[in-house]
Protein backbone atom coordinates (compact mmCIF):
# COMPACT_ATOMS: atom_id res chain seq x y z
CA UNK A 1 0.00 0.00 0.00
CA UNK A 2 0.85 3.78 -0.59
CA UNK A 3 1.96 6.21 1.85
CA UNK A 4 0.47 9.22 0.54
CA UNK A 5 2.70 11.15 3.00
CA UNK A 6 5.54 10.11 1.03
CA UNK A 7 5.00 11.59 -2.63
CA UNK A 8 3.53 14.64 -3.81
CA UNK A 9 0.59 14.04 -5.90
CA UNK A 10 1.46 16.36 -8.67
CA UNK A 11 0.17 16.91 -12.10
CA UNK A 12 2.33 15.11 -14.72
CA UNK A 13 5.61 17.18 -14.98
CA UNK A 14 8.23 15.98 -17.74
CA UNK A 15 11.40 13.95 -16.17
CA UNK A 16 15.20 15.07 -15.98
CA UNK A 17 18.48 14.25 -16.15
CA UNK A 18 21.40 15.67 -14.81
CA UNK A 19 23.10 16.24 -18.09
CA UNK A 20 19.80 18.03 -19.21
CA UNK A 21 20.48 20.89 -16.85
CA UNK A 22 23.83 21.75 -17.16
CA UNK A 23 23.98 25.03 -18.37
CA UNK A 24 20.52 26.32 -17.18
CA UNK A 25 19.44 28.61 -14.15
CA UNK A 26 18.47 26.12 -11.48
CA UNK A 27 16.47 26.44 -8.39
CA UNK A 28 16.63 23.45 -6.25
CA UNK A 29 14.18 23.17 -4.02
CA UNK A 30 14.41 21.13 -0.64
CA UNK A 31 10.74 21.10 0.39
CA UNK A 32 8.57 18.00 2.34
CA UNK A 33 7.68 15.45 -0.09
CA UNK A 34 3.89 15.42 1.70
CA UNK A 35 0.08 15.89 0.22
CA UNK A 36 -0.18 19.43 2.08
CA UNK A 37 2.65 20.45 -0.15
CA UNK A 38 1.62 19.94 -3.71
CA UNK A 39 -0.13 23.48 -3.81
CA UNK A 40 2.85 25.21 -2.26
CA UNK A 41 4.64 23.75 -5.36
CA UNK A 42 2.72 24.24 -7.93
CA UNK A 43 1.02 27.59 -7.12
CA UNK A 44 3.61 29.61 -5.86
CA UNK A 45 7.13 27.86 -6.28
CA UNK A 46 6.92 26.42 -9.80
CA UNK A 47 5.24 29.44 -11.05
CA UNK A 48 7.10 32.16 -9.49
CA UNK A 49 10.34 30.32 -10.49
CA UNK A 50 9.67 30.09 -13.77
CA UNK A 51 8.20 33.64 -14.21
CA UNK A 52 11.49 34.94 -12.50
CA UNK A 53 13.64 32.82 -15.52
CA UNK A 54 14.77 29.71 -13.32
CA UNK A 55 14.23 25.97 -13.75
CA UNK A 56 12.27 24.53 -10.52
CA UNK A 57 13.66 21.28 -10.06
CA UNK A 58 13.06 18.84 -7.24
CA UNK A 59 14.88 15.48 -6.63
CA UNK A 60 11.86 14.11 -7.61
CA UNK A 61 11.97 15.08 -11.00
CA UNK A 62 15.11 13.41 -11.74
CA UNK A 63 15.65 10.10 -13.19
CA UNK A 64 18.56 8.33 -13.25
CA UNK A 65 19.71 4.92 -11.33
CA UNK A 66 21.54 6.83 -9.41
CA UNK A 67 21.97 7.55 -5.19
CA UNK A 68 19.32 9.75 -4.58
CA UNK A 69 21.94 11.58 -2.15
CA UNK A 70 24.16 11.85 -4.58
CA UNK A 71 21.53 13.75 -6.78
CA UNK A 72 20.82 15.84 -4.17
CA UNK A 73 24.35 17.05 -3.68
CA UNK A 74 25.05 17.54 -7.35
CA UNK A 75 22.13 19.26 -7.86
CA UNK A 76 22.45 21.90 -4.83
CA UNK A 77 26.11 22.46 -6.18
CA UNK A 78 25.12 22.85 -9.54
CA UNK A 79 21.89 24.93 -8.81
CA UNK A 80 22.11 28.37 -9.51
CA UNK A 81 20.21 29.11 -5.95
CA UNK A 82 18.34 26.86 -3.80
CA UNK A 83 14.55 27.13 -1.76
CA UNK A 84 14.18 25.25 1.57
CA UNK A 85 10.81 25.21 3.05
CA UNK A 86 11.20 24.71 6.42
CA UNK A 87 8.30 23.84 7.80
CA UNK A 88 7.94 21.16 9.92
CA UNK A 89 11.83 21.13 10.55
CA UNK A 90 11.83 18.30 8.02
CA UNK A 91 15.69 16.53 9.03
CA UNK A 92 16.54 16.18 5.09
CA UNK A 93 15.32 19.61 4.17
CA UNK A 94 17.38 20.84 7.17
CA UNK A 95 20.34 18.70 6.13
CA UNK A 96 19.89 20.11 2.59
CA UNK A 97 19.93 23.62 3.28
CA UNK A 98 22.82 23.11 5.76
CA UNK A 99 24.86 21.78 3.00
CA UNK A 100 23.38 24.69 0.98
CA UNK A 101 24.61 27.22 3.97
CA UNK A 102 28.25 25.81 3.99
CA UNK A 103 28.73 26.22 -0.13
CA UNK A 104 27.59 30.04 0.31
CA UNK A 105 24.69 29.46 -2.07
CA UNK A 106 21.82 32.24 -2.56
CA UNK A 107 19.22 30.37 -0.51
CA UNK A 108 15.45 31.55 -0.17
CA UNK A 109 13.78 29.91 2.61
CA UNK A 110 9.86 29.90 3.41
CA UNK A 111 7.49 28.82 6.19
CA UNK A 112 4.69 28.61 7.23
CA UNK A 113 5.05 29.82 10.78
CA UNK A 114 8.22 31.68 12.25
CA UNK A 115 8.50 28.76 15.16
CA UNK A 116 10.40 26.81 12.08
CA UNK A 117 13.25 29.50 11.59
CA UNK A 118 15.80 27.60 14.45
CA UNK A 119 18.63 29.81 15.83
CA UNK A 120 20.57 28.72 12.84
CA UNK A 121 18.62 30.33 9.84
CA UNK A 122 16.42 32.76 11.93
CA UNK A 123 19.04 35.66 10.62
CA UNK A 124 18.06 34.58 7.10
CA UNK A 125 15.66 36.40 5.60
CA UNK A 126 12.59 34.05 5.16
CA UNK A 127 8.93 34.59 3.56
CA UNK A 128 6.15 33.24 6.47
CA UNK A 129 3.15 32.02 4.10
CA UNK A 130 -0.02 30.29 5.14
CA UNK A 131 -1.38 26.95 3.14
CA UNK A 132 -4.28 28.36 1.71
CA UNK A 133 -5.35 29.39 -1.33
CA UNK A 134 -4.94 33.34 -0.81
CA UNK A 135 -1.32 32.44 1.07
CA UNK A 136 0.01 30.26 -1.93
CA UNK A 137 -1.03 33.43 -4.27
CA UNK A 138 0.57 35.77 -1.78
CA UNK A 139 3.60 33.19 -1.14
CA UNK A 140 3.64 33.73 -5.42
CA UNK A 141 3.47 36.93 -5.56
CA UNK A 142 6.62 37.34 -2.38
CA UNK A 143 8.91 34.70 -4.31
CA UNK A 144 8.71 36.38 -7.42
CA UNK A 145 10.46 39.33 -5.99
CA UNK A 146 12.71 37.27 -4.20
CA UNK A 147 13.67 35.35 -6.96
CA UNK A 148 14.07 38.15 -9.60
CA UNK A 149 16.38 39.45 -6.85
CA UNK A 150 18.54 36.47 -7.11
CA UNK A 151 19.37 36.61 -10.57
CA UNK A 152 22.85 36.58 -11.53
CA UNK A 153 23.03 40.02 -12.97
CA UNK A 154 20.83 41.59 -10.43
CA UNK A 155 22.51 39.49 -7.62
CA UNK A 156 26.08 40.97 -8.36
CA UNK A 157 24.16 44.37 -8.46
CA UNK A 158 22.53 43.91 -4.88
CA UNK A 159 25.36 40.97 -3.64
CA UNK A 160 25.10 41.29 0.56
CA UNK A 161 22.03 43.46 0.44
CA UNK A 162 19.24 40.56 0.02
CA UNK A 163 20.74 37.42 1.73
CA UNK A 164 24.32 38.40 3.40
CA UNK A 165 24.42 35.36 5.33
CA UNK A 166 24.08 32.88 2.23
CA UNK A 167 25.60 35.14 -0.88
CA UNK A 168 27.52 32.80 -3.41
CA UNK A 169 30.60 34.17 -3.85
CA UNK A 170 32.26 32.64 -6.66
Amino acid sequence: MRDPGRTLPLKPRKMLTLDSLKGKQVLFVMMPFAEGFADVWQGAIERAATEAGYMPVRVDMLTSSSRITDDIVTMIRRSSAVLADVTGNNPNVMLELGYSLALRKVCVIITQSEDYLFFDIKDIRAVIYEPTWRGIESLHSELLVFLQGTTPDRRRKREGVIYPACVDTR
